[in-house]
Formats: C-alpha cells, sequence, structure tokens
C-alpha cells in the first residue's frame, strides 16, 4: 500500500467513525483507494469492493476520497441541519489532521484535496 493510500483509508475509517458517532451515516459512501463504505443505516456500513467515486459523479477524486450523501450528513454539509456548524468544525478537523481539506461538486457529493 501506498503513503497515499495508507493516508486515504486512514482518513476514510475517521470519517466513517465520525458518521457513526454523530449517527449521520445514512445514505452516506464513502469511495478511497478501489473501494467503499456504503451505510445503510446511521451507524451501519458494509464495504463495497472494486469502485470508484468517479463511476458515480463527475467531481469524484479517485486520488483520495469522495463522498456522496443524501439524508442527515446532506443537510449538515448544506447547513440545515441545527448543529451544523459544530458538527462541521469537527468534519474539518478530520480533514486537517490529514492536511486535506474538502470541495463539493454538488449539493450531495464531496472530494477531498491535498492542502
Amino acid at each position: 500500500m501506498t503513503k497515499e493510500q495508507e493516508r486515504n483509508e486512514k482518513i476514510s475509517n475517521e470519517i466513517r467513525d465520525f458518521l457513526v458517532k454523530h449517527e449521520l451515516g445514512l445514505n452516506v459512501s464513502i469511495y478511497f483507494n478501489g473501494k467503499a463504505y456504503r451505510f445503510r443505516t446511521e451507524t451501519e456500513y458494509y464495504v463495497i469492493e472494486d469502485i470508484k467515486g468517479s463511476e458515480f459523479f463527475e467531481y469524484a477524486n479517485d486520488e483520495t476520497v469522495s463522498m456522496t450523501f443524501e439524508g442527515s450528513f446532506y443537510y449538515v454539509v448544506n447547513g440545515y441541519a441545527d448543529a451544523s456548524k459544530s458538527l462541521m468544525k469537527k468534519f474539518n478537523t478530520i480533514l486537517e489532521k490529514s492536511s486535506m481539506y474538502y470541495e463539493q461538486g454538488h449539493a450531495w457529493n464531496l472530494s477531498l484535496h491535498e492542502n
């Protein structure tokens, strides 16, 4: 596994754990290293192998981590949830630890990029 793939896996696991902790996972997919975590419920997910975010949306960054989302996390990212500001601060802290930031392609997806 390359250094970048290790970083991608680490940050994907941290995002997954953040979503589980705050019960934000329903209808979220996290794409990284040719696989994805796909959530069944707010806290339950499974792994899909041999898949890329770019197969589903044009703004995906297959070199890092990309996400699609509906439901609770959609409302948080787009500022519609009461706790959006504090939850996005926590989300951004996860990214900053790995020198990453996100850009939204549409209201329902985002991709990570290196600082």
